[in-house]
């Protein structure tokens, strides 16, 4: 998800929402057996300030099915988490959570990316009460 800032300023057009289906990359899952059912959910509203700097706030919402971390039925699981970035053009970095951008395009993955690595479950449960599988001696 890529915006033109130089483009944007010719416009002047310093602030826009934007609402994409976005296909995350499947290293960003660390839980055995379970992958994307689809493509994550993107809403994000971006503001481009005086000095090239653009802000960031929204949400990503990604859905989950594979296997019960306990039980191995199959399942199906969602979480959202917050968007709130702030990129800077490369070289004038002030705070170590800013990201960077070269040019005059700024790619907003590297922050959906921190946003989904940041909300992903460690399991995923077929009920918050599974038992996991049953042992009969």
């Amino acid at each position: 998800m890529i915006i033109d800032i130089k483009k944007h300023i010719a416009q002047q057009k310093f602030s826009g929402a934007l609402e994409i289906d976005y296909e995350a990359n499947q290293d960003l899952i660390s839980i055995p057996y379970v992958e994307y059912e689809k493509p994550c959910k993107v809403k994000l509203e971006y503001w481009i300030l005086e000095d090239n700097s653009v802000e960031v706030k929204g949400t990503v919402t990604c859905f989950l099915s594979g296997s019960c971390s306990r039980c191995l039925k199959q399942t199906k699981t969602s979480f959202t988490e917050r968007i709130d970035a702030y990129f800077v053009p490369r070289g004038k970095k002030v705070d170590e959570e800013d990201f960077e951008y070269d040019g005059n395009e700024v790619d907003f993955s590297s922050c959906i990316d921190d946003a989904i690595l940041f909300g992903m479950p460690f399991v995923i449960l077929c009920d918050e009460n599974c038992e996991g599988i049953a042992y009969e001696p």
